[in-house]
């Protein structure tokens, strides 16, 4: 259902429509606190949650940045989003230092609970700790995250650094992304700075990543014994050595312990290095297993990787180049919508139009649904937006202006 209001104005036959969507064409134990409690010289209150007891079945409800930041007081605890967080807060926290990292190397002192955003965002998560290892929101963890949203975040750190997660171990990422800057020294990734027999799933990360010393990747910064796949990068990369638009290095533990793999992944962001550089991995080692992943080499600048295929910006804007077996560097059809060409999954992964992702593939369940509208024009004059079929976002207020010609 769409509601479109219409004003008139009669000056020269000038009128305004505003489009308005208002929904889809189809996408254990636990410690609570008393309210407002305030910890002297953080920046940030101990709240009650919003509910729930913390185990599996009856997760601990988040509806805020500072019951966000009271999942350090039980980190076995489960949890889940409830609201977008405003997070704008933490850059006032700790001195500046920002959020505390949940979690962090040690025995007891790693997240092992598990959190589902269920497709809420955390907006303007801040922190700036470049003295500490293990940062982001989650600091050490080896738990499941799911469906969690960080938008226009800001992390700084020293090694294994991403917004998501600094440093991921036996745990796994799916269903989430990230957006904004990261900067480390070493291990550090749009999303995940360091994942160790992990798995990284149906996430990406449009994240500005910058890396002061080894090891630097869009999407995540050293992926050891890890799989990586149904993901992609956006943002830029540079760093020195060991960097890559997806990862900055892929290495797998001796078989048969734990291979590393990449696969049905891509990346288009610039990236930039002194040594091995990559458009899609840096460097890729033992038992490292890359198919059927893609890098743009125009808007990368890199004709290499060490892993991967390279494609043309038209390219990688085709579905054929993901579902046609013809395809260079293509073992296996990626599962898109609409089962194009040699396509026959049945999970609808992925999913393009031309304008989402500018052009570029992206996950269908990850983005907001889409309205279609159509401006026709009867008669001499011109609209803004210019006739033919745009497309706009649930929940996006759209002006349509239209100008007849003076004669």
């Amino acid at each position: 259902m769409c509601t479109v209001i219409v004003k008139e104005k009669a000056v020269g036959g000038f009128f305004v429509v505003g489009l308005l969507v208002l929904s889809t064409l189809g996408m254990s134990m636990g410690l609570s606190f008393s309210n407002n409690a305030e910890v002297e010289g953080s920046g940030f209150e101990l709240t009650s949650f919003a509910g729930g007891s913390g185990t599996e079945d009856d997760p601990y409800l988040i509806e805020n940045v500072h019951q966000l930041q009271n999942m350090s007081e039980d980190l076995e605890a489960h949890y889940e989003l409830i609201d977008d967080v405003d997070a704008s807060e933490t850059k006032n926290w700790n001195d500046g230092k920002g959020f505390e990292p949940v979690g962090e190397m040690g025995e007891n002192l790693y997240f092992n609970g598990s959190l589902d955003g269920k497709g809420h965002e955390i907006k303007g998560f801040y922190i700036n700790r470049p003295e500490n290892d293990s940062v982001g929101l989650f600091g050490y963890m080896i738990g499941p995250v799911n469906d969690v949203r960080i938008v226009d975040a800001e992390v700084k750190g020293n090694n294994d650094v991403g917004l998501l997660v600094g440093h991921l171990d036996l745990g796994g990422v799916s269903f989430s992304y990230g957006s904004g800057k990261v900067s480390g020294n070493s291990s550090t990734g749009g999303l995940v700075g360091y994942t160790s027999r992990g798995i990284v799933r149906k996430s990406y990360a449009d994240v500005d990543v910058i890396g002061e010393d080894g090891i630097t990747g869009g999407l995540v910064g050293l992926s050891s014994g890890t799989r990586v796949f149904n993901s992609y990068a956006l943002g830029n990369t540079t760093g020195v050595s060991n960097v890559g638009g997806l990862i900055g290095r892929v290495v797998g533990w001796s078989p048969p312990l734990a291979p590393a793999v990449v696969t049905n992944s891509y990346s288009a962001g610039y990236v930039m290095g002194k040594e091995d550089v990559g458009g899609l991995v840096g460097y890729s080692g033992l038992a490292a297993n890359i198919s059927g992943s893609f890098w743009d080499i125009e808007s990368s600048g890199q004709n290499e990787s060490d892993g991967g295929t390279g494609k043309t910006t038209a390219e990688m804007k085709d579905v054929a180049t993901f579902t046609d077996l013809s395809t260079e560097g293509l073992d296996e059809p990626w599962d898109f919508v609409g089962n194009p060409n040699d396509d026959e999954g049945d999970e609808d992964i992925w999913d393009i139009d031309g304008i989402t992702n500018d052009g570029y593939p992206f996950l269908s369940g990850q983005v907001t649904e889409k309205f279609s509208l159509t401006v026709n024009v009867e008669g001499e004059g011109t609209t803004d937006p210019e006739p033919g079929t745009h497309i706009y976002e649930e929940g996006e207020e759209v002006s349509v202006e239209a100008f007849p010609d003076d004669g």
